[in-house]
């Protein structure tokens, strides 16, 4: 597969941020709440559907979207995705400025 210059520079970024995403790994040891309009939990299939004005908090970390689902397996959880037009993520950062992103689908 070609590089070309977006995709170089989409890594370059990448390797950028991974210390500013390491240095702030103390929030996924912080609880997740979640705001919706609707939510259906599916115990049988470990899945919950979050609709309506989503938004996802966890320590610094806020995610807002138009439906999140978080699959679960044993009570432990496995993995979020988030889905929006667009979905808005913001992460704070103590001295730096807050990190931000926008876009359609996040997991």
């Amino acid at each position: 597969m070609p590089f070309n210059q977006k995709t170089l520079f989409f890594c370059a970024c990448s390797i950028l941020w991974v210390p500013v995403v390491i240095a702030n790994s103390r929030d996924t040891q912080q609880p997740i709440t979640i705001e919706a309009d609707q939510a259906v939990i599916d115990e049988k299939t470990q899945t919950s559907l979050y609709t309506g004005h989503v938004i996802l908090k966890q320590g610094g970390i806020e995610v807002k979207a138009n439906t999140l689902t978080v699959y679960t397996k044993k009570g432990q959880l496995q993995r979020v995705i988030v889905e929006g037009d667009p979905v808005n993520y913001k992460q704070q950062q103590q001295g730096h400025e807050d990190i931000r992103g926008m876009s359609q689908r996040m997991e």
